[in-house]
């Protein structure tokens, strides 16, 4: 009996340790990324050099979608990591642009960072 105890306390601090990667790795990934986003997308938008050629569109399409993908993926793993409440579960509205924002937010950003190697 104490051997099931001791297998269930150690998948309870598992969870917990998981629960802590997700919060701070993913608030860390979530800020580089956005910072990252955001400079790209000034900077191409920004210089005259850049701006003039036609792969740029689709690298800045690549950039807003990749920052869906931040913002409905791992920033509600980072909040659930925090707070321990789901945002998934706790809002419906948030789960519905959960699952169609973020699938097509990365299909997006792949999608145009090869019509920006082809071009």
């Amino acid at each position: 009996m104490s051997n099931i105890t001791n297998i269930n306390d150690i998948i309870f601090q598992l969870k917990l340790i998981t629960t802590d990667i997700y919060a701070y790795v993913g608030l860390f990934m979530f800020i580089i990324g956005t910072i990252g986003n955001v400079c790209n997308i000034v900077v191409f938008t920004r210089l005259r050099s850049l701006s003039g050629l036609a792969s740029v569109w689709f690298l800045l399409t690549s950039f807003v979608g990749s920052q869906c993908v931040l913002s409905t993926g791992v920033l509600s793993r980072a909040i659930f990591g925090f707070t321990g409440v789901d945002p998934l579960v706790s809002s419906i509205i948030w789960c519905k642009i959960h699952w169609v924002i973020g699938p097509l937010g990365g299909n997006l950003a792949l999608t145009c960072i090869g019509f920006g190697s082809i071009d």
